[in-house]
């Protein structure tokens, strides 16, 4: 399934938090977590085949050298125990290999596996001491090599698994009375399993830093070849946009010069600034859209009332609202002032407002401005501007991406290519406000737009004259 941009940016920004943040206890965020588990559930499954033949390899060598060197009735102990160890450890591997796919599974199984060929390693050497033959304990050292290392296990089961065959292994030397430089065999063995701790965390560490990036290429990837999708979109669609309104100036304008009625003249003259409009309007939003993605927008700061200012941009839609057949209701009375760029917040509004009559087929506009009642520090609370309408709204699988480039619910290029929300998307990011969409199909949609800092004043403040943005 291709992931849109605005979902890939939000995974993209957990790795990199989680990347930042670190993991001293190797354990990512409870939303990358699973994604890794699994990760490294497979890598355990790919390397099975290379450690399973590895294993048999020792096996047989331990096996060949119990026969050439030991006493018969030890070499007859040891090499049926050995094929005890081999045979359910073979069966299981297949198993995995064919079968299993839950990362849980693979880990239980794996694990399961690591301990039984360890339980028969210490089976051996204490079985061997008990006819009187003292083995060396160089076949447990072999074991937990594998489980710090060539298993991949993760490191807490790792860990638990070889320190709790180095307990056992002291266990079973005591109760077979075989105490004579048991101190000193637990130490040296001990030494192994620090050195093996030290190194199945750094490697785990090292495995989990590469998974975060390799994710992030992974993702950067994607959005590469949606960035050229999307470009493709962008020249094909503005191409076919731009043609319909240059085609219908011209149809009109070649018209103009051959009508004689006077009545004809002036249809053609409506006509002709309908597709002028269309084609400012496109133009419009190409020109934002561009500006905003190569970075050339700053924000002006300065403080204004947002009373103020919602008011007199209501006033301004209001005959476009008046010829879409909408009432506009307000409930505009926070008292607030905000400190932002007024020319930008009332391009995002003028956007909202301008996707509602366009796409909502709604016949009642609300805006409210709603401040909270809890003040903190030099704030008054957090404000909130809602555009409520009554529309048709948004089914709950298309609120995901109505923000993406390009994208109409119903496609209609007549009504735009699609930027506008982008656009709001965008402005909102730049200004630091939240940005929340609620929609229910035939009940309407509701854009929020919140301000968590809000200056308290003491005098009231008259904005400061504001800069055209170029």
């Amino acid at each position: 399934m291709i992931q849109t941009s605005h979902a890939i940016s939000g995974q993209q920004d957990k790795l990199t938090a989680q990347l930042i943040e670190g993991f001293s206890n190797l354990k990512f965020s409870s939303e990358l977590e699973p994604d890794f588990q699994c990760y490294q559930g497979m890598l355990i499954k790919r390397r099975l085949p290379m450690v399973a033949v590895f294993s048999l390899f020792l096996l047989v060598m331990y096996a060949l050298v119990d026969f050439l060197f030991l006493p018969d009735n030890v070499w007859q102990f040891t090499i049926s125990i050995r094929l005890g160890m081999l045979i359910p450890v073979v069966l299981l591997a297949l198993i995995m290999i064919r079968w299993m796919q839950r990362w849980k599974t693979i880990v239980l199984t794996t694990c399961s596996s690591y301990l039984w060929m360890g339980f028969g390693i210490i089976a051996i050497i204490a079985g061997a001491q008990l006819e009187g033959y003292d083995l060396p304990y160089d076949g447990l050292y072999s074991v937990l090599l594998f489980g710090f290392f060539l298993l991949g296990l993760p490191f807490r089961q790792a860990i638990t698994s070889s320190w709790g065959l180095w307990l056992l292994y002291g266990v079973v030397e005591v109760l077979i009375g075989h105490t004579e430089d048991l101190l000193s065999q637990l130490f040296f063995i001990a030494s192994m399993g620090i050195i093996g701790t030290v190194g199945c965390y750094l490697q785990e560490h090292t495995l989990r830093t590469g998974y975060l990036k390799h994710q992030l290429v992974k993702l950067s990837r994607q959005q590469a070849i949606n960035d050229t999708q999307a470009k493709t979109q962008f020249l094909a669609a503005a191409g076919h946009d731009l043609r319909q309104p240059i085609n219908a100036i011209n149809l009109i304008t070649d018209a103009l010069l051959h009508a004689n009625d006077k009545s004809n003249q002036s249809m053609l003259t409506e006509r002709l600034s309908t597709s002028v409009d269309m084609l400012n309007r496109l133009l419009d939003s190409l020109l934002e859209y561009s500006r905003l993605e190569m970075g050339a927008v700053t924000p002006y700061e300065e403080t204004v009332s947002i009373d103020a200012l919602m008011t007199d941009l209501c006033q301004t839609v209001q005959p476009q609202l008046t010829n879409a057949n909408i009432t506009l209701e307000t409930h505009i009375n926070s008292h607030a002032y905000i400190t932002t760029d007024s020319l930008l917040f009332e391009r995002v509004v003028s956007n909202l407002i301008n996707n509602v009559i366009r796409h909502s087929k709604a016949s009642c506009l609300t805006v409210y401005c709603q401040l909270s009642p809890q003040p903190t520090n030099n704030c008054s609370g957090k404000l909130t501007v809602i555009i409520q309408d009554n529309g048709q709204g948004i089914a709950e699988e298309h609120l995901s991406m109505i923000f993406d480039e390009y994208y109409q619910v119903v496609p209609n290029r007549e009504e735009g290519m699609g930027l506008g929300l982008s656009i709001v998307q965008q402005l909102t990011a730049l200004l630091n406000i939240n940005l929340r969409v609620n929609s229910e199909p035939n009940k309407g949609s509701s854009f929020c737009l919140e301000f968590q800092q809000i200056p308290i004043l003491d005098t009231d403040i008259k904005p400061p004259e504001r800069a055209e943005h170029v």
